[in-house]
């Protein structure tokens, strides 16, 4: 299993999200993740679940999550 296949089956990360790579940081102790998404033309609302299309995108975010290994 890869390091991309393995974090996302941990996180529990579903498509169209992927994980599109991971570093590992020994030093510092992080290993960061980056997801990206597959190009879809529609996406659920979070709130009443109809499709929507993309128009916007946030800027690159970081998150803390619980440790993995």
């Amino acid at each position: 299993m890869q390091d991309r296949q393995l974090y996302a089956e941990i996180l529990g990360i579903k498509g169209p999200w992927f994980v599109e790579r991971v570093e590992a940081r020994l030093e510092q102790g992080e290993v960061p993740l980056y997801l990206d998404h597959a190009e879809v033309q529609r996406w659920e609302c979070s709130e009443c679940g109809r499709p929507c299309p993309l128009y916007d995108h946030q800027p690159e975010r970081q998150r803390c999550h619980l440790d993995t290994c």
